[in-house]
């Protein structure tokens, strides 16, 4: 496949994906600076229920990993599922783990589901502590803020991508269509 020639709406999408998950990985590194964590990640969750990552953050590795897959997180997705964040302050004591959905040597964890609106899931905000630690009213009211501005970013990405599969579509018509095409104004007359 061939990339996009310079000026086509494909590259200008492609161009602003960038600069919107470049923003995603500042929000996620203030929130790992100003909630104190030791990683953050953001990730889209599949229906078959692997959490494919959009941007981390603070992982020792890599600042940033895009397109890596998880293996499931049992208990933690059904729990997500629903529309209030997840803070577990000792994960050792959770009923709902299940069987090591999580890195090992993490304690505690925040997993703040992403919706849009009230419908759509979009994703996971998830960041994985090594020590036990509790989470206080403020660090719950920054957390609902910055989920609410991840929502509205990747909202944004899948306006875009369904815009850049709308326009090759009409592309591959206009392309393949072996009549002539017009186009008319409401008025009925021919568009130029």
């Amino acid at each position: 496949m061939r990339p996009p020639a310079p000026g086509t709406t494909t590259e200008k999408l492609r161009s602003l994906r960038l600069r919107v998950v470049t923003q995603i990985a500042s929000c996620l590194e203030h929130a790992m600076a100003a909630l104190s964590l030791e990683s953050a990640l953001l990730g889209e969750i599949l229906e078959e229920g692997e959490v494919e990552l959009i941007q981390t953050a603070g992982q020792a590795n890599a600042p940033f990993v895009a397109g890596h897959r998880t293996s499931k997180l049992n208990g933690l997705l059904s729990r997500l599922r629903h529309d209030q964040p997840l803070f577990s302050r000792d994960l050792g004591g959770e009923s709902w783990v299940g069987e090591a959905p999580l890195p090992p040597g993490v304690r505690a964890c925040v997993a703040i589901p992403l919706k849009a609106g009230s419908a759509r899931f979009l994703g996971l905000l998830y960041s994985g502590q090594h020590r036990r630690r509790g989470f206080s009213d403020q660090i719950n009211h920054s957390v609902d803020l910055l989920a609410s501005a991840l929502c509205s970013q990747l909202e944004r990405l899948a306006v875009e991508e369904e815009l850049r599969r709308g326009e090759e579509r009409f592309r591959r018509f206009f392309h393949l269509s072996k009549d002539g095409t017009a186009m008319i104004r409401p008025d009925g007359r021919f568009a130029t």
